[in-house]
């Protein structure tokens, strides 16, 4: 189900392309970054190869997160 939450936000996905296939209603195309991960306000969005990006991306939104659990990241 298309929703429309990535036609007007910056994000990615594991192919664009395959976005398109699965998600006919999809008009975020010139939104789509390629890129490990990538935020926009309040939205994260990830390759499924890519999981500790992801979490770094939700921890700059979230500084509440104990930083402590990710250093071993940097």
């Amino acid at each position: 189900m298309n929703m429309g939450y990535l036609n007007t936000r910056r994000h990615t996905s594991n192919n664009l392309e395959y976005t398109k296939m699965v998600c006919p209603n999809y008009k975020g195309e010139k939104f789509y970054e390629l890129a490990p991960a990538v935020s926009d306000a309040n939205l994260v969005t990830a390759s499924g190869i890519a999981p500790l990006e992801f979490a770094m991306e939700v921890k700059k939104k979230n500084r509440s997160i104990c930083t402590r659990c990710f250093t071993f990241l940097v």
